[in-house]
Protein backbone atom coordinates (compact mmCIF):
# COMPACT_ATOMS: atom_id res chain seq x y z
CA UNK A 1 0.00 0.00 0.00
CA UNK A 2 1.40 3.39 -0.97
CA UNK A 3 1.72 5.72 2.05
CA UNK A 4 0.11 8.70 0.37
CA UNK A 5 -2.99 6.77 -0.67
CA UNK A 6 -3.90 5.51 2.78
CA UNK A 7 -7.62 6.22 3.22
CA UNK A 8 -7.37 5.88 6.99
CA UNK A 9 -5.04 8.85 7.37
CA UNK A 10 -6.98 10.90 4.81
CA UNK A 11 -10.18 10.38 6.79
CA UNK A 12 -8.38 11.52 9.94
CA UNK A 13 -7.18 14.70 8.25
CA UNK A 14 -10.69 15.43 6.92
CA UNK A 15 -12.08 15.27 10.47
CA UNK A 16 -9.62 17.93 11.68
CA UNK A 17 -8.36 15.70 14.49
CA UNK A 18 -4.79 16.12 15.62
CA UNK A 19 -3.29 12.62 15.98
CA UNK A 20 -0.66 13.95 18.40
CA UNK A 21 -3.00 15.25 21.06
CA UNK A 22 -2.62 13.29 24.23
CA UNK A 23 -5.41 13.36 26.77
CA UNK A 24 -4.21 14.99 29.96
CA UNK A 25 -4.95 12.98 33.09
CA UNK A 26 -7.35 14.69 35.46
CA UNK A 27 -5.39 15.49 38.61
CA UNK A 28 -6.77 14.45 41.96
CA UNK A 29 -5.05 16.92 44.25
CA UNK A 30 -6.43 17.86 47.67
CA UNK A 31 -8.46 21.08 47.89
CA UNK A 32 -6.60 24.34 48.20
CA UNK A 33 -5.43 25.14 51.69
CA UNK A 34 -3.76 28.31 52.89
CA UNK A 35 -0.72 26.35 54.08
CA UNK A 36 -0.35 24.38 50.82
CA UNK A 37 2.63 25.50 48.71
CA UNK A 38 2.27 25.75 44.94
CA UNK A 39 4.68 22.83 44.54
CA UNK A 40 2.00 20.57 45.99
CA UNK A 41 -0.01 21.08 42.80
CA UNK A 42 2.64 19.88 40.38
CA UNK A 43 1.53 17.06 38.08
CA UNK A 44 0.57 13.69 39.40
CA UNK A 45 2.18 12.20 36.28
CA UNK A 46 5.64 12.71 37.82
CA UNK A 47 4.72 10.69 40.88
CA UNK A 48 4.34 7.49 38.89
CA UNK A 49 7.51 5.99 37.48
CA UNK A 50 6.95 4.88 33.92
CA UNK A 51 9.12 2.55 31.95
CA UNK A 52 11.40 4.03 29.34
CA UNK A 53 9.29 2.53 26.55
CA UNK A 54 5.58 2.96 26.07
CA UNK A 55 3.27 0.96 23.85
CA UNK A 56 1.72 2.58 20.82
CA UNK A 57 -1.49 4.32 21.81
CA UNK A 58 -4.57 2.85 20.18
CA UNK A 59 -6.83 5.79 21.05
CA UNK A 60 -7.47 6.89 17.44
CA UNK A 61 -7.24 3.46 15.89
CA UNK A 62 -10.99 3.16 15.19
CA UNK A 63 -10.93 6.53 13.43
CA UNK A 64 -7.97 5.58 11.26
CA UNK A 65 -8.76 2.00 10.28
CA UNK A 66 -11.95 0.16 9.40
CA UNK A 67 -13.09 -2.68 11.68
CA UNK A 68 -12.05 -5.14 8.97
CA UNK A 69 -8.53 -3.66 8.85
CA UNK A 70 -8.28 -3.77 12.64
CA UNK A 71 -9.31 -7.43 12.62
CA UNK A 72 -7.03 -8.51 9.78
CA UNK A 73 -3.92 -6.33 10.17
CA UNK A 74 -1.59 -6.74 13.09
CA UNK A 75 -0.74 -3.81 15.34
CA UNK A 76 2.86 -3.48 14.06
CA UNK A 77 1.62 -3.38 10.46
CA UNK A 78 -1.05 -0.77 11.28
CA UNK A 79 1.60 1.32 13.07
CA UNK A 80 3.85 1.15 10.00
CA UNK A 81 1.01 2.23 7.71
CA UNK A 82 0.08 5.08 10.02
CA UNK A 83 3.66 6.37 10.30
CA UNK A 84 4.21 6.14 6.54
CA UNK A 85 0.98 8.05 5.89
CA UNK A 86 1.89 10.67 8.44
CA UNK A 87 5.40 11.14 7.03
CA UNK A 88 4.02 11.45 3.48
CA UNK A 89 1.51 14.04 4.66
CA UNK A 90 4.23 16.02 6.45
CA UNK A 91 6.40 15.91 3.31
CA UNK A 92 3.51 17.27 1.23
CA UNK A 93 2.93 20.06 3.76
CA UNK A 94 6.64 20.95 3.67
CA UNK A 95 6.60 21.09 -0.14
CA UNK A 96 3.52 23.35 -0.05
CA UNK A 97 5.24 25.67 2.43
CA UNK A 98 8.35 25.83 0.26
CA UNK A 99 6.26 26.53 -2.86
CA UNK A 100 4.54 29.44 -1.09
CA UNK A 101 7.82 30.80 0.21
CA UNK A 102 7.01 30.03 3.84
CA UNK A 103 9.01 27.75 6.04
CA UNK A 104 9.02 27.59 9.83
CA UNK A 105 12.81 28.01 10.11
CA UNK A 106 15.53 29.01 7.65
CA UNK A 107 16.99 26.10 5.69
CA UNK A 108 20.56 26.94 6.80
CA UNK A 109 19.50 26.27 10.41
CA UNK A 110 18.75 22.67 9.41
CA UNK A 111 22.32 21.86 8.35
CA UNK A 112 23.39 20.54 11.79
CA UNK A 113 20.65 17.91 11.49
CA UNK A 114 21.58 16.79 7.97
CA UNK A 115 22.02 13.02 7.85
CA UNK A 116 20.27 12.52 11.19
CA UNK A 117 19.08 8.98 11.74
CA UNK A 118 15.29 8.64 11.39
CA UNK A 119 14.95 6.88 14.74
CA UNK A 120 16.98 9.58 16.47
CA UNK A 121 14.77 12.30 14.99
CA UNK A 122 11.64 10.44 16.06
CA UNK A 123 13.08 10.10 19.55
CA UNK A 124 13.80 13.81 19.68
CA UNK A 125 10.23 14.62 18.60
CA UNK A 126 8.82 12.17 21.14
CA UNK A 127 10.91 13.79 23.86
CA UNK A 128 9.66 17.24 22.91
CA UNK A 129 6.08 16.00 22.89
CA UNK A 130 6.55 14.41 26.33
CA UNK A 131 7.99 17.67 27.67
CA UNK A 132 5.04 19.56 26.18
CA UNK A 133 2.53 17.25 27.87
CA UNK A 134 4.27 17.72 31.23
CA UNK A 135 4.32 21.52 30.88
CA UNK A 136 0.68 21.55 29.80
CA UNK A 137 -0.27 19.39 32.79
CA UNK A 138 1.61 21.70 35.15
CA UNK A 139 -0.13 24.71 33.61
CA UNK A 140 -3.55 23.10 34.08
CA UNK A 141 -2.68 22.27 37.70
CA UNK A 142 -1.60 25.85 38.38
CA UNK A 143 -4.75 27.21 36.71
CA UNK A 144 -6.87 24.86 38.83
CA UNK A 145 -5.05 25.97 41.99
CA UNK A 146 -5.55 29.62 41.04
CA UNK A 147 -9.25 29.03 40.46
CA UNK A 148 -9.52 27.32 43.86
CA UNK A 149 -7.71 30.25 45.48
CA UNK A 150 -10.14 32.67 43.85
CA UNK A 151 -13.09 30.62 45.14
CA UNK A 152 -11.64 30.60 48.67
CA UNK A 153 -11.03 34.36 48.54
CA UNK A 154 -14.54 34.97 47.24
CA UNK A 155 -16.04 32.78 49.97
CA UNK A 156 -14.06 34.63 52.65
CA UNK A 157 -15.16 37.98 51.25
CA UNK A 158 -18.80 36.87 51.19
CA UNK A 159 -18.47 35.52 54.73
CA UNK A 160 -17.15 38.87 56.00
CA UNK A 161 -19.94 40.73 54.18
CA UNK A 162 -22.56 38.47 55.75
CA UNK A 163 -21.07 38.90 59.22
CA UNK A 164 -20.86 42.66 58.73
CA UNK A 165 -24.50 42.93 57.64
CA UNK A 166 -25.67 40.76 60.56
CA UNK A 167 -23.81 42.93 63.02
CA UNK A 168 -25.53 46.05 61.77
CA UNK A 169 -28.91 44.38 61.49
CA UNK A 170 -28.71 43.15 65.09
CA UNK A 171 -27.77 46.63 66.35
CA UNK A 172 -30.56 48.31 64.44
CA UNK A 173 -33.20 45.82 65.57
CA UNK A 174 -32.73 46.57 69.28
CA UNK A 175 -35.62 48.72 70.58
CA UNK A 176 -33.44 50.60 73.03
CA UNK A 177 -29.78 51.15 73.56
CA UNK A 178 -28.05 49.70 76.57
CA UNK A 179 -25.88 52.15 78.39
Amino acid sequence: MHPQSTPAFDSLMNMNINPFTVPVPVPTSPPLDAQCPVSAFLPIIDLKKRGSRRIWTHALEKLLFSPHEIATLGSPHRRTIYLASLEAHIDSLHSQLLALGFYPIPVQDLHPYKGLNCKTAKGMVAGLQHDFVQVRTQLLEIERALENARCVASARENHHEILGSRKFSLDSSMPFALS
